[in-house]
């Protein structure tokens, strides 16, 4: 039954994204709609797949929409979904994600920044592209760590967009994310459909999603700090709650 369930959604996923993107491509590609006019309906699409492929979102904290820098912890590739459905944003993303079938297609035609991190030069245009959004007012998404985790706290994090927010005077705000069973994130190098297949036999996925109060700083390493410790301090309570059951 779980390998009917899966194939079932596979495919299900691929027509949900397939049908949204068509006109949104034709709006971006024709009409000449701008990235925010896509971003929203990215919105739509995400909704649809959440509800399609029975992801069950616990969430707390108030979903801002607006001129923000989102900074979140990073444990799948189903994350930017959850959050999207309810925010938003320009994400930033590894440079790999534009070659998954499907979904590199549909990022790039919604808006995305993608970022080649072993390469500095790369990384250079990506802070560039991050301070250019978020001057023009767009709202930006970024996963500091630079990979994924399961752990209930984050990596060390990466500098560059916390002193870009000081210096443009942009809000912070920081958003928590956790799957109650660790085996549903997705680290090491477990393929994209092996992981797929593994965690959407299952009837439902939970997880668990948090957005902080805003953070303003013009130091960039307060800001840090800050954004840091809210995001650790969700993910160490989420940790502490499954520990007691």
């Amino acid at each position: 039954m779980s390998q009917i369930r899966t194939y079932y959604r596979l495919l299900g996923m691929a027509t949900i994204i397939s049908l949204h993107l068509i006109p949104i491509a034709i709006g971006v590609a024709i009409l000449k709609k701008d990235v925010m006019w896509a971003i929203r309906r990215r919105q739509r699409i995400a909704a649809a797949l959440v509800r399609f492929l029975k992801v069950r979102v616990e969430q707390t904290g108030v979903a801002r929409d607006g001129n923000y820098l989102y900074i979140c912890n990073h444990q799948s590739y189903i994350d930017p979904v959850v959050k999207a459905r309810v925010v938003a944003f320009l994400p930033v993303a590894k440079a790999e994600v534009s070659k998954w079938p499907l979904f590199g297609f549909g990022v790039k035609v919604t808006g995305i920044l993608f970022v080649t991190r072993e390469n500095k030069e790369s990384r250079a245009d990506t802070r560039a592209a991050i301070r250019k959004a978020l001057s023009e007012g767009k709202p930006v998404l970024i996963y500091p760590e630079g990979t994924t985790s399961d752990q209930p706290r984050m990596l060390p994090l990466r500098p560059g967009a916390f002193q870009t927010a000081a210096e443009l005077g942009v809000g912070v705000i920081p958003v928590a994310i956790s799957y109650p069973d660790k085996s549903d994130a997705w680290v090491g190098n477990e393929s994209f459909i092996a992981h797929f297949i593994r965690v959407f036999g299952k009837k439902e996925l939970p997880v668990r999603l948090h957005f902080g109060e805003p953070l303003l700083e013009r130091d960039a390493t307060v800001l840090m700090e800050k954004t840091g410790a809210v995001i650790d301090g969700k993910l160490a309570e989420w940790a502490a709650i499954e520990a007691d059951r």
